[in-house]
């Protein structure tokens, strides 16, 4: 019961983070908002060990850094929710299986 509550936790936080991107990719928010945005689902997704999710959250980062914000948005608008539908099933498929 207390596995289901905290996959259930991260699946509603993972929606909500995902659509938090989606929103500022589209309403186009400035270049350190959008670099704050990324740091810090990289950083969640890194605790809960996504690696493919985090790696491609902080290359979103970097590009934001570096000031390369329209390739940042397509690498966000176009990766991050098929990766986060990834990470989401595969979690929930470990967890019914244990």
């Amino acid at each position: 019961e207390g596995l289901a509550r905290i996959v259930r936790r991260f699946c509603e936080d993972g929606e909500q983070m995902v659509a938090r991107i989606a929103g500022a990719v589209e309403d186009g928010v400035e270049g350190d908002a959008l670099h704050a945005l990324c740091h810090e689902a990289a950083g969640v997704m890194a605790v809960l060990g996504a690696v493919r999710l985090r790696t491609h959250l902080s290359h979103a980062e970097n590009l934001c850094r570096e000031g390369a914000l329209d390739e940042a948005r397509r690498l966000l608008r176009d990766r991050t929710a098929p990766l986060w539908q990834q990470t989401r099933d595969a979690v929930i498929g470990l967890v019914n299986r244990a």
